[in-house]
């Protein structure tokens, strides 16, 4: 038997859990070759292995049996994401329409415009009027009915559920994805014309019907009453888990200062609800055992209110376990108490180990268990000695490196996910936790508030108000700052396993010139990888909605952003867009931005980017449409310090000294402005040709059919691989003459879904396909990525890379 204490005594759960952990892993990075049945006979082989080597080699069963539990993590997860039942509703929506289906309301969201989401448990179905049973969860979109619906309520609907969308650009929400770890395959959007009955009669979900959704109607109802906003959505949010009717400037501002954790239902704030009611019951004057039994069962009540939230059920589980322990004066050891909470979340739920709640919570439990001990040798306790040393070391080191040591340990995740490292979050934590906790005793004394008859309830509310808006002008004076938040790209599966190597080693002074070199490897790592793809152009038509915006990479990496999408008073493309796609991209500079003519749908983002990053030049059309917004792309250039430069015919824009960029439009008679209509703006588009190699790409704004004869004496050279349809593939515009030019193979028509101007035309659609071009739209396909290395143009599909 080995000699090493330290697995089979002291942290006995904690190995269980990382190797179930890294099968499951193991098991979702190789899902696709995996097959399940050679992988359940390699798991019962490995199983009657692990008893044989019980019975006779007992030093080899340790390794076995951790072989054992890997192999059973991937097993676990591939037969929860693949194997499903015969009748789900995955395998009967892609083979047949479903005309109707019914089932019974699992879960109710409501939000303060009336718009509702509900989580429907469907149990038949109907094709051709004949009824089938079925299983399977079906997401229940309601933007237009006040007549809320609670768990319990069985319904039938008539229509057929639809898949959940996909991200539209490079970098996007995987919305798809995420419902599917839920258990959640289809959507149906609810119209006011949909035929829904509503059944008289009640099914099942009585806890929720007749406690759970009373008492957060209730709550819900009286914080919207009495506290305005922001105050009233941020209180929604610590205690009920509700994020939908936050301000999207609040979110931006807590997520850039690194502290958006606070808003995310939590074992912080499990944490937190814990030691409040323990301080209540202490005042009460009860014993201890009884003001922690007490303290718990709230802490429980609270999980069900949050409607059992993976992080609350671990924090809940975990304070629980501990406890316990202490209750049978037998100690555990922190790790193994994380550990059996982490086993039981995931023998319940494996796919949970995909889903950046769980991730975030366990590793920064684990960083605080492991990594704060190993800081605090940083700085030795010695040296704060004395009362003004107690009080330092107690509210300010001891704060300041559990908050470093969570950081840290997170800091690889939320470069993976976001991209960015939260270089500000270790100070802003320390100041801003203390804050949320006493913010959160006020909540609760307001709530207890509610139930007694001649409290002061307004004085309260009006407390409430007026401390997050203290709260949150602090916050966005940090947000702004230009340290908190580095963007520097999305790493690789490798870098991102480098950087916990090397966070790991951070943690250990004798270990930091190692760190120093893990980092070097990392930037010779990423420093390849960029290199190789150097050598290609890359176009990438982004989805900006009814509006055009696109993104040219260089051989050699310059950057040329043509157009930016729409801004009104609902929407910015560039904010809402561009800029994501752009920092996914790990782009911080242009060289050229273009604004292919005045019109808010092409140069409205426009603004938002050159206030995000530097730009060395805005090229626009020299027609002049003097509009409210074309003032305000002007004022934002001069402040950025980015000159102003117009191109017509015959202008070219040196980029790459492998790539010729030409402007072949407008011409003089283009220039001058007469009527200055829709069609007369659209005309004097800038019109885009580039060359790498013997590929070429055409971009023509919102050309119509009335300019385009001016090109065509540009003969062969407006043969392209690559056309970007003008003015959103409207009927206006690609004249046949025009396509038998350019000759293209791939069409791009960048349009917005369901737009008001039932773009684009069926005909020039059937044009540009009768041409041979493969038609590829923004609406139906995301973003459109085209890569050229000289000699041939790929069409990429960036969702599967």
């Amino acid at each position: 038997m080995t000699s090493n204490p330290l697995i089979y005594k002291k942290y006995p759960a904690f190995w269980f859990a990382l190797a179930y952990i890294t099968g499951l892993l193991a098991g979702w990075n190789l899902r696709m070759a995996l097959n399940p049945d050679w992988l359940f006979i390699l798991t019962f082989t490995l199983l009657i292995t692990s008893i044989l080597l019980y019975l006779f080699r007992k030093p080899l069963f340790f390794k076995a049996v951790i072989s054992l539990v890997v192999l059973t993590g991937a097993l676990h997860l591939n037969a929860s994401l693949t194997v499903l039942p015969d009748n789900h509703l995955t395998n009967i929506i892609k083979d047949q329409p479903i005309t109707k289906f019914s089932g019974v309301i699992s879960e109710s969201h409501y939000r303060i415009d009336d718009s509702c989401r509900y989580f429907m448990e469907c149990d038949t179905f109907w094709i051709d009027s004949i009824a089938h049973a079925v299983t399977g969860k079906i997401l229940l979109i309601d933007n237009h009915t006040k007549n809320k619906m609670v768990p319990g309520t069985a319904l039938a609907v008539n229509g057929m559920p639809e898949r959940p969308a996909l991200p539209e650009n490079p970098g996007g929400f995987n919305y798809r994805n995420y419902l599917q770890l839920n258990g959640i395959f289809f959507q149906y959007r609810m119209h006011q014309s949909a035929s829904i009955r509503i059944e008289k009669a009640y099914r099942g979900y009585y806890l929720q019907r007749y406690l759970l959704q009373p008492v957060r109607d209730y709550l819900t109802d009286q914080i919207n009453r009495r506290i305005r906003p922001p105050a009233r959505d941020i209180i929604k949010a610590l205690i009920l888990g509700e994020r939908q009717d936050l301000d999207r400037q609040v979110l931006e501002d807590f997520q850039k200062s690194g502290i958006i954790h606070v808003l995310a239902i939590s074992g912080l704030h499990a944490g937190f609800i814990l030691l409040i009611f323990l301080l209540i019951f202490s005042s009460l004057g009860l014993s201890w055992r009884t003001k922690v039994i007490a303290a718990l069962v709230c802490l429980w009540i609270f999980v069900a209110l949050v409607n059992f939230k993976a992080p609350v059920i671990r924090a809940s589980f975990m304070a629980t376990l501990y406890y316990a322990s202490r209750f049978t004066e037998r100690r555990a050891h922190p790790l193994n108490i994380m550990a059996v909470a982490a086993i039981v979340i995931l023998l319940v739920n494996p796919a949970q180990i995909l889903m950046p709640g769980f991730q975030f919570s366990f590793t920064a439990v684990m960083g605080i268990i492991y990594g704060y001990p190993a800081l605090s040798r940083w700085l030795v306790r010695k040296k704060w000695s004395g009362r003004i040393g107690s009080w330092l070391h107690r509210w300010v080191r001891q704060p300041f490196l559990i908050s470093a040591a969570a950081v840290l340990a997170t800091a690889p995740l939320t470069w993976y996910h976001y991209g960015v490292l939260q270089t500000g979050a270790l100070l802003i934590n320390i100041i801003i936790i203390p804050l949320i906790f006493f913010y959160m005793a006020l909540i609760f004394i307001f709530l207890f508030g509610l139930l007694i008859v001649f409290f002061p309830l307004e004085g309260t509310a009006w407390l409430l108000e007026n401390s997050f808006d203290g709260i949150y002008t602090m916050i966005h004076w940090y947000s702004g700052l230009p340290f908190v938040q580095l963007n520097f790209g999305f790493p690789s599966a490798l870098i991102v396993f480098l950087s916990f190597v090397m966070v790991l080693l951070v943690y250990h002074r004798r270990w930091l010139f190692l760190a120093g070199a893990m980092l070097l490897v990392c930037m010779i790592h990423t420093g390849i990888i960029l290199s190789n793809d150097g050598q290609k152009l890359q176009i990438t038509f982004v989805s900006v909605g009814q509006g055009d915006g696109a993104i040219i990479r260089f051989p050699g990496k310059e950057i040329m952003v043509v157009d930016g999408g729409d801004r009104n008073y609902f929407n910015d493309a560039g904010k809402r867009y561009m800029l994501p796609v752009l920092s996914y991209m790990n782009i911080r500079k242009i060289k050229y931005l273009i604004g292919t003519h005045g019109h808010s749908d092409h140069i409205g983002g426009l603004i938002s980017i050159i206030e995000s990053l530097p730009v060395d030049t805005l090229v626009l059309s020299p027609y002049v449409f003097r509009t409210d917004l074309h003032n305000r792309l002007i004022v934002a250039a001069e402040k950025n310090g980015v000159p102003v430069v117009t191109k017509q015919r015959g202008d070219r824009l040196p980029v790459s000294r492998k790539c010729r960029v030409y402007i072949m439009h407008p011409d003089k008679a283009h220039q001058r402005v007469i009527a200055s209509s829709g069609s007369e703006v659209n005309n004097s588009s800038i019109v885009l040709k580039i060359v790498y190699g013997r590929t070429g790409f055409l971009l023509t704004g919102d050309l119509e059919k009335d300019a385009e004869p001016v090109l065509f004496n540009y003969g062969e050279l407006l043969e392209s691989d690559v056309l970007k349809a003008g003015h959103h593939g409207s009927i206006t515009s690609s004249s046949q003459e025009f396509l038998d030019f350019i000759q293209p193979e791939i069409a791009v028509i960048s349009v917005g879904r369901r737009n008001r101007f039932f773009h684009p035309s069926r005909r020039t659609v059937e044009r540009l396909a009768q041409t041979g071009a493969m038609v590829v739209r923004t609406d139906r396909h995301g973003a459109v990525m085209v890569e050229s290395d000289g000699k041939k143009v790929e069409l990429v599909n960036w969702r599967k890379n």
